[in-house]
């Protein structure tokens, strides 16, 4: 029996740079959609887009770049969004007109788009555990991505309460490849997240979903929906200020056995229920696509 077939679509270098591998090709790539149990054909965005001739496709699953194309010939079309919380009028309402379903981390957004919203979330791939190694005992901290807008100041109010110096990627333009991100979470006990935005917004990041898979403590600013996917005090640290962040990660980092204790708890978790695999897999669902 012939598997379904699938069409994906999207940037296989780092956004707009031709560099490196990009976020998009790291998740949904190097076999997912086959493990899935799809018959998979890959177009990279960077290319023009010339679709192969032989008839539709079961389904067309596409991380939107900048501009909107209309893929519907080819089957029903679902897009996974990201940023929807600052870029739902810019970017996805458009998007919605030509796609089935659209995938947004958003709750805001995913009540705005209606029949053809879905509300899911970032997570994690179990192989990307290959990364893994022996978390260093003690107060080790770090802090994996780009330093836009206020992030600076405050990583440096963050290193200051906390008497350590973090280790932190500044990457500003450069690419920051997929081992390197995976290796600086796997080297420190502790993962600061911060989840203002580029454009000066609280929103879900997929460093809130990585560190676990390495047992990482997950050290985050507060963001709306967290508690759905994580329990605070018992999974992860949600702070507000810096001292507050500093007073937890201290109490932990002083106390082993309670911060592995954790660190178990949430790799469970996040193994259990956040795994991108389970997230198609609800994806599918509510399309009513079949797979093996």
């Amino acid at each position: 029996m012939s598997r379904p077939k699938v069409l994906t679509l999207w940037l296989d270098t780092w956004y707009g740079t031709g560099k490196g591998e990009s976020s998009d090709n790291m998740i949904f790539g190097h076999g997912l959609f086959d493990q899935l149990g799809f018959e998979e054909t890959h177009i990279p965005l960077e290319e023009p887009i010339a679709f192969p001739g032989f008839g539709k496709y079961d389904l067309v699953f596409t991380v939107p770049y900048q501009k909107v194309i209309d893929l519907r010939a080819w089957g029903p079309v679902v897009a996974w969004m990201c940023d929807d919380v600052w870029r739902y009028e810019s970017f996805g309402k458009p998007w919605a007109e030509v796609a089935d379903l659209i995938v947004t981390t958003d709750p805001a957004s995913a009540a705005l788009y209606g029949d053809k919203g879905l509300l899911s979330n970032w997570a994690v791939r179990p192989e990307w555990e290959l990364h893994a190694r022996a978390v260093p005992q003690g107060l080790s901290a770090s802090f994996q991505g780009q330093m836009y807008g206020a992030r600076r100041d405050r990583l440096a109010e963050l290193e200051q309460a906390l008497s350590v110096t973090l280790l932190a990627n500044d990457t500003g333009e450069e690419y920051l490849s997929p081992q390197r991100y995976f290796e600086g979470i796997a080297a420190s006990a502790f993962t600061i997240c911060l989840t203002e935005s580029s454009h000066r917004t609280r929103q879900m990041k997929s460093r809130l979903f990585e560190p676990q898979l390495f047992n990482s403590i997950l050290v985050t600013e507060r963001v709306l929906g967290l508690e759905k996917y994580w329990t605070p005090g018992v999974e992860c640290i949600v702070f507000d200020t810096a001292e507050e962040a500093a007073r937890r990660v201290q109490q932990l980092a002083a106390n082993w056995p309670e911060r592995m204790a954790m660190a178990r708890r949430a790799k469970a978790r996040l193994l259990e229920e956040h795994t991108y695999q389970n997230r198609l897999s609800a994806v599918l669902d509510r399309l009513g696509v079949s797979v093996g």
